[in-house]
């Protein structure tokens, strides 16, 4: 007879830290290669631009906002490690951040392609509003927005 364990995980997102570097390091390298750059998660933790998601005390996904699209809040960066998806990390993150907007509007963007990342967005109610062609070949990056 088999027994079938489960496992039950408290999640929690704060600002990541230095700490944090290196496991977000590990993340984007195995989930989004092109976007691993050490400086650039540095810089971003130097800035509070960061939110870290926890599973236990273990980082299982981040997020990395700017202010640099027409001076509005958006979401640049969200990366979830492969074995951890779709275990709501990513909601938990966005949900962070528009708390975190002191702003009306949060936009971010995805890749035609990503279709997990854009049934996110729309159960999330957030709309596209638009395209940007040319930043990756082939597969043009859609802008999405939310009125909060």
């Amino acid at each position: 007879m088999a027994t079938k364990l489960t496992y039950e995980f408290k999640l929690k997102v704060e600002v990541a830290r230095y700490h944090h570097l290196d496991v977000m390091g590990e993340i984007a390298k195995v989930s989004a290669p092109k976007w691993y750059k050490r400086s650039y998660l540095k810089t971003a933790i130097r800035h509070k631009r960061t939110y870290v998601a926890l599973v236990g005390k273990i980082p299982g996904a981040f997020l990395v906002w700017n202010r640099d699209f027409y001076g509005y809040y958006f979401i640049d960066l969200l990366v979830v490690h492969p074995e951890l998806r779709r275990k709501g990390l990513a909601r938990l993150l966005i949900r962070a951040m528009e708390k975190r907007c002191t702003g009306r509007r949060l936009y971010t963007s995805t890749n035609r392609s990503n279709k997990v990342m854009q049934q996110v967005m729309k159960r999330m109610g957030y709309k596209r509003v638009g395209y940007i062609s040319n930043v990756d070949r082939g597969d043009p990056e859609w802008i999405y927005y939310k009125k909060l």
